[in-house]
């Protein structure tokens, strides 16, 4: 069984699914109501989870109530939290998430409070030894002092790093030791006037051997080897665009611990995305390794899928 290594953001959402997000300040009724765990990395190890990998979440809480809540999800997923860091006198983040329950596109509500959490400076080390027992890292921008240091250890054991970076600026001592970069497009468009080929070179020279660059319903496009690619985003009936991007990136790192090409990475995580967005929440609609592969099968008849061999989910790891 493959292991990843997280090391990023965890926190709390309350989702709300509401008709029309644009009337929404007249006052309506709820469609949907959900309260589950979010974050960055963290929503992204429950993927690796779910697919039958070893996720293990490196990441900080307070010691309250939100914090209670996103540490017990994460275990029942099969999440090793081994590295946790719970702060007393802390808040854990949180959000209120709008939902239009016409196209699934949202509306993030944070409050303040809970957010200073994130930019703590922490004391003390975990045991950096674990990080070479995986075979990739995944990091976000959230606990960067951990991620750097996360990410010098594995570049020093040869484990693939992979980074799911919102921004480019402030971010320069992790891009530096990435492997794979995997960006959405309003942080392309920091590196060049838009989301396309220009992006991906100028991406490319920040260091890492693989760049993308998501596009929403218009796909992804990459750079490896010198050879671009790009792949249409699968049609699927959206309720719920939280939390795509963590899931893609989740997928991406446990194929990434797989050997994928990246051909084969972007056509994995493209599809576990899209089905994540079936439903309600960030992680609800999270498919399995053999769900994946027949939605591909289903959508891509002609082709070659022998390399996605549900083999690993036959063993839950933690779970």
């Amino acid at each position: 069984m493959v292991k990843v290594i997280g090391i990023g953001l965890a926190c709390l959402d309350y989702l709300l699914q509401v008709p029309d997000l644009r009337t929404v300040h007249r006052g309506c009724r709820l469609e949907d109501f959900k309260m589950q765990g979010g974050g960055v990395v963290a929503t992204a190890m429950v993927a690796v989870a779910r697919l039958g990998g070893q996720a293990e979440l490196w990441t900080v809480v307070g010691q309250d109530h939100h914090g209670r809540l996103i540490e017990e999800e994460l275990l029942r997923e099969g999440v090793n939290l081994s590295q946790i860091v719970r702060l007393t006198n802390h808040a854990s983040p949180f959000n209120f998430v709008l939902v239009d329950g016409r196209t699934g596109e949202r509306v993030f509500l944070s409050p303040g409070s809970g957010w200073k959490l994130s930019r703590l400076e922490l004391e003390g080390d975990p045991d950096w030894s674990r990080i070479g027992s995986a075979d990739s890292l995944l990091v976000d921008g959230f606990w960067r002092p951990m991620a750097l240091k996360g990410l010098k250890r594995a570049r020093e054991q040869g484990v693939s790093t992979c980074g799911d970076m919102g921004r480019i600026a402030g971010n320069e001592e992790l891009l530096e030791l990435l492997d794979y970069l995997v960006v959405p497009r309003h942080a392309a468009e920091e590196v060049a006037d838009s989301a396309g080929p220009e992006a991906l070179k100028a991406l490319s020279g920040l260091g890492a051997q693989m760049v993308a660059i998501t596009l929403g319903p218009r796909g992804a496009i990459w750079l490896a080897d010198e050879e671009m690619g790009e792949i249409p985003a699968f049609e699927v009936e959206a309720v719920d665009t939280t939390g795509a991007g963590d899931v893609f990136h989740g997928a991406f790192a446990y194929g990434v611990a797989r050997g994928w090409t990246p051909r084969q990475l972007m056509l994995f995580s493209s599809a576990v995305a899209a089905l994540k967005c079936t439903k309600l929440g960030g992680r609800t609609g999270i498919p399995d390794l053999a769900e994946t592969r027949r939605f591909l099968e289903e959508r891509m008849p002609q082709e070659d899928l022998s390399w996605l061999s549900t083999e690993e989910s036959t063993d839950t790891g933690g779970r």
